[in-house]
């Protein structure tokens, strides 16, 4: 028996066990698989898990072990819906708030699904509600097709190129979206409005209309990250653009669109800027409650009985105890149980791999570190940069994470190559801390794959304390310089007197994380 837990036996068996426990001298103590121990007495039994955990002896590797069930830190996706478990009745809640949505014809057909960070709001809709739409359609209709979108910087742009895929069937209609792109943006009539008269825009309405097969077939059109139209999109114009197609079609008594959107719940500040936008969260918003425990046993135990290998039950209990007080933490408990697969892919058990990665709670930020100091240190000075590059400073919120170009990191062409490594390593199937994908304009971005990275890794949270206000000077270099490039580099967009100062200034002192991109010292260089 191992001693540290050894001690903690004894301990229980010198003193009197409180609660529904029987005296301690009727206590027998017996050891039980996964480094557990089984205290029985007259009339009630208790586990305890002590805090160093025997590890087993190394297992065989399964012959017949399937391809990993869990999902790491990635969302699951519709592809993914017969492994994702665990959410029947929240599915259950969406589809029927659809259906109510679509039965009462006076309501805007806008479904907003929020809560904070890391309860699965993602997953909930990609892999719970679409796929429930597929097997079960609602009754007012045959079937429905799903626009799924991100904002980003340019949301017009992203709903503009979803259509155009929905319309085209092609993967890159470059000039059906651009030609959606201008129905989007032109607004239609205008309405009083709390600052005067606001226009309306019934692009959306309008494309949606002339898709095939639409009064049999209606468009669900799926905004994912909600937020991003406030914490990335710095245009005005373009989000009230945006939110107003959402809600003239959603209104539309036509019935041929319904949006769904999921949004971080500590943005609903932000959301308060537009109050009937504001009033509609809260009136047919549905909140994602944290998973009873039952339902976390789901998610933990039927992937890997789907895959016909169960997980041992001890090791179950103690993944169980182990969230116990972390409702949002269900991408820490994804990694984890990825990294469990893996082991057991290894020939390891699965409590010699709980152990190894430091429980629940360290499995993330302990495999990041190690990641992280593996590398030398020229490349570990460039990760720093990297990853701070990838976060989005909150201003009285937290911290986010921020998709940027992979240009826009690179100080100078010398560390393309290394720049290259670092993300393979730190993107790597086995981990997917970053993301790498491609924008509408075909540039490769970089993002962080979840924020749980951001706020359980210490090392990029004493990196992000130490160089906070620096950033922000930098950063608001670089998107100037960003509208100067997008302006096609014209004059109107340069610096000129006290704001070009303070940038040559912070230029000349800059290095490291804070050095400015190649772009933003040539908009300094020609204003």
């Amino acid at each position: 028996m191992n001693e540290s837990i050894r001690q903690e036996i004894k301990t229980a068996q010198d003193s009197q066990v409180t609660g529904n426990m029987v005296d301690s001298t009727a206590l027998n103590v017996r050891e039980m698989q996964a480094g557990s121990f089984l205290l029985s007495g007259d009339h009630n039994q208790v586990t305890i898990y002590g805090s160093v955990i025997k590890t087993q002896e190394k297992t065989t590797t399964p012959a017949q072990l399937k391809a990993n069930p869990y999902q790491g830190l990635l969302a699951f996706q519709e592809r993914d819906y017969q492994r994702f478990f665990g959410r029947d009745r929240q599915i259950k809640t969406l589809w029927t708030k659809l259906r109510d949505l679509y039965e009462q014809n006076q309501q805007l057909r806008f479904l907003p699904v929020y809560g904070p960070s890391g309860c699965g709001k993602s997953s909930l809709v990609r892999a719970g509600l679409i796929p429930e739409l597929v097997r079960h359609p609602l009754p007012v209709c045959d079937s429905v097709r799903v626009a799924t979108l991100i904002p980003g910087h340019r949301p017009l742009e992203a709903l503009a190129m979803v259509l155009a895929k929905v319309a085209t069937n092609e993967p890159t209609p470059v000039a059906k979206s651009e030609e959606f792109l201008a129905v989007l943006e032109k607004p239609d009539a205008v309405k009083p409005g709390m600052l005067g008269h606001e226009p309306e825009f019934c692009g959306l309405r309008k494309i949606a209309a002339l898709l095939p097969e639409i009064h049999t077939s209606p468009l669900i059109v799926f905004v994912d990250q909600f937020e991003e139209i406030y914490s990335l999109c710095d245009s005005p114009g373009e989000r009230e653009a945006f939110i107003s197609n959402l809600v003239q079609a959603a209104g539309d008594r036509s019935q041929q669109v319904t949006v769904v959107v999921t949004f971080r719940s500590d943005f609903l500040r932000e959301l308060q800027q537009d109050p009937p936008l504001y009033h509609l969260f809260s009136e047919q918003g549905v909140l994602v409650r944290p998973l009873l425990v039952e339902e976390l046993r789901e998610a933990i135990a039927k992937p890997a009985e789907l895959a016909d290998h169960p997980l041992d039950e001890a090791v179950i209990t103690l993944l169980l105890q182990q969230m116990q007080g972390q409702d949002h933490a269900l991408p820490l408990l994804q990694f984890a149980l990825t990294r469990i697969w893996e082991g057991l892919e290894e020939g390891l058990s699965e409590v010699e791999t709980l152990t190894k990665i430091g429980g629940v709670g360290g499995a993330l930020a302990g495999e990041a570190q190690r990641l992280y100091e593996r590398l030398d240190e020229g490349d570990r000075a460039l990760a720093r940069r990297m990853f701070l590059g990838l976060v989005r400073l909150g201003e009285g919120s937290e911290d986010t994470r921020r998709r940027v170009l992979v240009s826009e990191l690179i100080a100078c062409s010398s560390e393309d190559d290394h720049l290259e490594i670092i993300i393979e390593q730190f993107a790597a199937p086995g981990v997917r801390f970053i993301s790498v994908s491609l924008n509408q304009q075909h540039q490769e971005t970089l993002e962080v794959t979840h924020e749980a990275l951001i706020r359980h890794w210490n090392q990029l949270q004493d990196w992000i304390k130490e160089s906070r206000e620096a950033l922000r000077k930098k950063r608001k270099i670089e998107e100037l310089a960003q509208d100067w490039q997008e302006s096609g580099q014209s004059k109107g967009y340069l610096l000129q007197g006290r704001p070009l100062r303070d940038a040559k200034e912070f230029q000349e002192s800059s290095e490291g994380e804070t050095a400015l991109s190649a772009l933003a010292r040539e908009f300094i260089h020609k204003s």
